[in-house]
């Protein structure tokens, strides 16, 4: 019920963005995109609703305090819950900005386009990633709000894809040749 006007007002020709970023633990910027002060939120809101786009953040109950949106029309803040899983979201988002989450590998089947959004790339990639994920990345990097609001306005924003990367990506996570999963697992743990 997200989108469909009760928490965004949304109509046949609006258009959402879902933020879902990794919760990080040792963070005082809760939302690294939201919180990057490279553009003021109401100016970026400002660009949001003349081109009734709508952003979605997902954001950890952790961080639910880090970032007070309450005159921002077109960025509404979501804690999911177990009332409110954000996979059954997906189906109505039109871009994802990410970094190292698995929702891109969900977002990835539907063959949707991806921003990836990860200032501490260098951090991750040495504290324990398995692959040198920029090299395949399944869509644009940004740097920042001002990044994301010039795709916006050129209207670039929601026909980013990059095939190849996203062909390599669903390779490496998402094995798509495997069948019968619960029959393997209830197998493996039989076996044990």
């Amino acid at each position: 019920d997200f989108c469909n006007g009760e928490f965004l007002d949304i109509n046949d020709q609006s258009k959402v963005i879902l933020y879902a970023p990794t919760w990080r633990q040792n963070s005082n910027i809760g939302l690294p995109l939201l919180n990057d002060g490279a553009l003021d939120l109401s100016t970026f809101n400002s660009t949001l609703k003349n081109n009734n786009i709508f952003l979605l953040v997902s954001c950890h109950i952790l961080d639910s305090d880090k970032l007070i949106m309450n005159e921002l029309s077109n960025i509404k803040i979501f804690i999911p819950t177990f009332n409110v899983d954000i996979h059954n979201l997906l189906p109505e988002i039109d871009l994802l900005i990410s970094d190292y989450s698995s929702v891109i590998t969900d977002f990835l089947l539907l063959k949707r386009p991806i921003l990836f959004h990860i200032p501490d790339y260098e951090y991750y990639n040495n504290y324990g990633l398995n692959v040198d994920f920029k090299s395949f990345l399944p869509g644009k990097e940004i740097m920042n709000l001002i990044d994301l609001q010039n795709l916006i306005i050129h209207k670039t924003v929601f026909t980013i894809s990059k095939k190849n990367e996203s062909d390599i990506y669903l390779k490496m996570f998402y094995n798509s040749e495997i069948k019968k999963s619960c029959q393997r697992y209830l197998q493996y743990f039989n076996n044990s």
